[in-house]
């Protein structure tokens, strides 16, 4: 048996300098595009729910809010209100300074990723058991293939997101560390 030398490129396709901020990588991951996705989608439900007094966010508000959504699981507190306490020990100023706790809890009550109205009904062929997240699915499936090409040698690996809310794929798995969450397959290289 022949098998051809391998001999693709490999490795990221991006063209990020060294010196490149997170953000900007964040960015190569959640493009723009997505931001607004989820921006046109949040204000169209608060609009739907008839949310009172509602303005409208911005994809700069959005970014702000997904920063501090990405820090709170960074620095964890015990209850999300204390990164806004006036206590110096526990307030974050960097919360306090990007958006108020009523503005951060209108973004949280009507955050949304997908138009509930263009769901099929469920047991019907256009029902889709991932709607809700098909946005950012989908964008972050392009993304990923297309800024890295992988290597020749892979393994495919199970783990476990924990997760503790309703959902037809959580699972439990009494071997794993994390034994009640929603179980992925990670395709894996020598990178880790």
């Amino acid at each position: 048996m022949e098998v051809p030398e391998f001999i693709e490129p490999t490795g990221p396709t991006h063209r990020l300098q060294s010196d490149a901020t997170p953000l900007q990588y964040f960015l190569l991951m959640f493009p723009l595009t997505l931001i607004q996705v989820i921006v046109d989608n949040t204000n169209l439900y608060a609009r739907q729910s008839g949310a009172q007094g509602w303005v409208d966010t911005t994809i700069g508000e959005m970014k702000a809010f997904l920063g501090l959504q990405i820090l709170m699981g960074i620095v964890q507190l015990p209850r999300y209100t204390m990164y806004w306490s006036s206590d110096k020990y526990i307030g974050n100023a960097g919360f306090q300074e990007t958006m108020t706790l009523k503005r951060f809890e209108k973004i949280s009550r009507y955050f949304h990723l997908n138009d509930n109205t263009t769901q099929g009904p469920r047991g019907t062929q256009g029902f889709d058991s991932v709607h809700k997240i098909r946005p950012v699915l989908d964008a972050t499936r392009t993304t990923f293939k297309s800024e890295m090409n992988p290597p020749q040698q892979q393994s495919i690996d199970e783990g476990m997101i924990k997760y503790k809310g309703r959902f037809f794929a959580r699972q439990y798995m009494p071997s794993k560390p994390v034994k009640r969450g929603l179980k992925i397959l990670m395709r894996c290289d020598e990178t880790g």
